[in-house]
């Protein structure tokens, strides 16, 4: 008793019915999926940015030094790197009394674990210096020099300390 035509299972002239009832599942993943990939691509962002920063923030290798001995007799001063992978140029030494300081360069290729011994004549330094600062110098991996000028470690002469 069919009074119309019928194509596939549908009679011509009727409208087809959707079934919606797992729409919302298949809707609700796929908006799931598209916010997760949009916090991953936020994330990267944030990540390449601060991966691509220049290496000014070497604070760490800056500190890797210690004044291990210091005979102010023979004008020699110690110092021990205790860490580190960037390639060290030079270290500065800043000697100062209460009225003035006197900044003398030694080029060093000082490895990690290392101590190293410089001499310094009288020129270099000044008269009665209380106070020693070292800070480093060093060549990263594009050639370039990182001062570590203002992140230098000091160090107050004491007479039972030092010899």
């Amino acid at each position: 008793m069919l009074t119309g035509k019928m194509r596939r299972g549908i009679r011509i002239g009727e409208k087809r019915r959707v079934n919606k009832k797992g729409l919302s599942a298949v809707i609700t993943t796929i908006l799931i999926i598209l916010i997760v990939l949009a916090a991953i691509a936020i994330l990267w962002q944030v990540v390449k940015r601060f991966s691509e920063l220049p290496v000014e923030d070497f604070s760490l290798e800056c500190i890797n030094f210690e004044i291990s001995a210091v005979n102010q007799a023979e004008n020699k001063v110690t110092v021990e790197r205790n860490g580190g992978e960037l390639e060290l140029k030079e270290i500065g030494f800043v000697f100062s009394n209460l009225e003035t300081s006197k900044t003398v360069f030694k080029e060093s290729s000082l490895k990690a674990l290392e101590t190293q011994t410089f001499s310094f004549s009288e020129n270099d330094i000044v008269p009665n210096y209380n106070l020693i600062r070292i800070y480093a110098k060093f060549i990263d991996v594009n050639g370039e020099i990182l001062d570590c000028s203002k992140k230098g470690v000091f160090y107050e002469m004491v007479e039972s300390r030092f010899s």
